[in-house]
Parts: structure tokens; sequence; C-alpha cells
């Protein structure tokens, strides 16, 4: 398997999940230099591959986003290969829908009908998040729950913490 950033793995995943397989739009945090590192770098692997963008022509708002244009003024957009899937783990298959088991399947990109292997088992996801147990976030949770609720001072007490500490973590993990 390649080595993959975190980053380049996130954009492959959200990509391989539409059904035009755009790698557009890209997550709000990646900006500036970033993006053409990484999508050189997606480039560069196979990953992902330049593709005429479609253009819809009394809706601009269906056009594919222009990764660049060529030297003739031909619109170019990318999407995720065949390859990113198998480097991601994933099947490709020739019904753009989801299947009974919570899998993504997609269309390959110029290719017709591709069957599922008879083996292929769809990544389970948990369906809340994972906890550590009692941790000291799951406390702070548990005495805000009580119906009389809790105060500052006895959060800060009870977690052995600063009172701006308590405030912080309300606002910021709480939210």
């Amino acid at each position: 398997m390649q080595q993959l950033s975190d980053t380049q793995l996130i954009v492959l995943n959200i990509a391989c999940q539409r059904q035009d397989r755009s790698i557009f739009p890209l997550p709000k945090s990646l900006k500036g230099g970033a993006v053409t590192k990484v999508i050189g770098s997606l480039l560069g692997k196979g990953l992902i591959e330049e593709v005429p963008a479609r253009q819809v022509e009394f809706h601009p708002m269906l056009d594919d986003v222009v990764w660049r244009e060529t030297e003739t003024g031909e619109r170019l957009t990318l999407i995720v290969t065949d390859a990113a899937f198998e480097a991601l783990g994933l099947a490709t298959y020739a019904d753009p829908a989801i299947d009974g088991e919570g899998l993504i399947v997609c269309t390959p990109a110029g290719q017709g009908a591709v069957a599922a292997p008879k083996n292929a088992r769809p990544r389970k996801f948990p369906e809340t998040s994972r906890t550590r147990g009692a941790s000291k976030q799951d406390t702070l949770i548990e005495m805000l729950k009580r119906s009389d609720g809790a105060t500052i001072v006895e959060i800060a007490e009870a977690l052995g913490w600063q009172q701006h500490t308590v405030r912080g973590a309300m606002a910021g993990a709480l939210q």
C-alpha cells in the first residue's frame, strides 16, 4: 500500500463517496500551497486524474469545478481513479447506490459494469463515538447531566482543574 498522509486519505475518502468521483470541493481546512502539494502528490501516485470538466449550458451551478485550463482552452477537473479505491481497500461497483450493508458503491469512470468480489466486506463504522471509559470529560458530562446540574466550582474541585479550564472544556470540547 502506498504511504498517504492524513490529508490525502481524507480527500480520497470523500471523493470515493461521491457518485461523480470528483475531489472537489476540497476540505475547507486545506488552503493555499497545501492544495497544490496534496493534489500534485495524488496525481503523481496515479490516485487522481484530470478529465474534461462538465459544463451544463442552462444551469451553471451544476458545472464541474475547473482545476485548470489547457493551452487550447479545454477545462479540466480532477477525479479519483480505480487505484484510489484499491489504495483505500474499497471495492468499485457498477450501480451508483448504497448496498444493503452500508458500503458505498460507485461506477468506475469510463468503464462498464464491474462485479463486486464475492469476498468484499464493507467497512463498518461505529454509529456512536468510542470513549476511553471514565475520563475527566466523561465525569464533566455526567456532572452536567444531573437534574440540579453543577457549578464551575464543583466541577473544578471534582476534576482537580482550574475554573478557567472547566470553562474552556465546556466551550470547546462540549460544543
